[in-house]
């Protein structure tokens, strides 16, 4: 699973190459009945353990020779969604009060950082927090949105299917991966390949493709409660 680094100051760009110095730790079960449980919260995040205020010394290599060339490609094209996903936050903040672009940040682009504290519990109060998470609502707007608007313009169905399947895959990698996205990005994927092949698309055999593919990655995924959350929404 990943580490985490905690007591860390200065930043790091995605792909560097770091030399971690120091005490690696484990997170522990609940002592207390009642208590947080962050060994199963963190490993439905694939985080295993961590670090706290470690040396973090950055080393000068290739990276291309050390990651090989399908991870570095894969970290090359994950460091420029992040940056363009970071011009978008500050575009939209120049454009917009901060208030309002703190919300259409979260919106759009899963930044919740900035979201007041006093306006997330309100939507949570409310019971539409869910679209501050990018998931199946995020994907098919700009999924099917674009998928539908190529067909339009008369392109054929395997070339829309491609265009818009690769465009909700890089949104995805950009705004964080989440599982609710994940998952909305299989079915996506398996609605318009079921319209390329002229099939029936079948709604519990894309859940449940996601709900594999998900697992494989991270098979504690099954404690997560957006997982939980996501598929019992489908369900």
């Amino acid at each position: 699973g990943d580490i985490l680094i905690r007591g860390v100051e200065g930043e790091h760009t995605i792909a560097e190459i770091v030399q971690v110095t120091g005490t690696y730790d484990t997170f522990e079960h609940v002592r207390n009945p009642g208590g947080f449980q962050s060994r199963s919260y963190y490993l439905a995040r694939n985080i295993s353990g961590y670090y706290y205020a470690p040396q973090v010394t950055t080393i000068t290599v290739n990276q291309r020779e050390i990651l090989g060339l399908p991870r570095y490609l894969y970290y090359q094209g994950k460091r420029i969604l992040y940056e363009l996903r970071i011009r978008a936050d500050c575009q939209i903040a120049k454009l917009l009060p901060e208030e309002q672009a703190s919300l259409v940040s979260g919106i759009l682009l899963g930044e919740k950082a900035r979201i007041d504290a006093e306006l997330k519990t309100l939507y949570q109060m409310g019971g539409i927090a869910h679209i501050l998470a990018i998931s199946g609502l995020h994907i098919s707007l700009i999924g099917m949105g674009l998928y539908r608007l190529l067909r339009r313009s008369g392109l054929m169905y395997p070339a829309s299917a491609a265009i818009s399947g690769i465009i909700v895959v890089l949104f995805g990698v950009m705004t964080g991966n989440g599982v609710s996205a994940v998952r909305a990005i299989v079915m996506f994927i398996c609605a318009v390949i079921a319209q390329v092949l002229g099939r029936r698309y079948d709604i519990l055999s894309a859940v449940s493709l996601s709900a594999i593919i998900i697992m494989l990655k991270n098979p504690y995924s099954v404690i997560n409660s957006g997982f939980l959350l996501s598929f019992m929404a489908i369900a």
